[in-house]
């Protein structure tokens, strides 16, 4: 049996609608990729965006603004819980 490698991005926005496409785009639709946006509470169209446009990435959406840090470890923990 060949082992597949599962692999996470992480990627922690606030108010990031301009650079979405930038990012997510050449990153999506690959089967062993999974993009976990976690949101820092953004003010612009970010998260309508990723539901619209996105509907594959694990969107994390936090009430506040928790810094890219803590974000990035809400991301870290969705990312271990399933084994990524």
């Amino acid at each position: 049996m060949e082992k597949v490698n599962k692999i996470a991005i992480i990627i922690v926005t606030y108010d990031g609608e301009k650079w979405l496409e930038k990012c997510i785009g050449p990153l999506y639709g690959y089967d062993n990729i999974k993009i976990v946006v976690v949101d820092n509470a953004s003010s612009d169209n970010t998260v309508e965006l990723i539901k619209k446009k996105y509907e594959n990435v694990e969107l994390i959406e936090s009430k506040i603004n928790l810094g890219f840090g803590q974000a990035n470890n809400k991301g870290f923990d969705y990312a271990i819980a399933n084994n990524y």
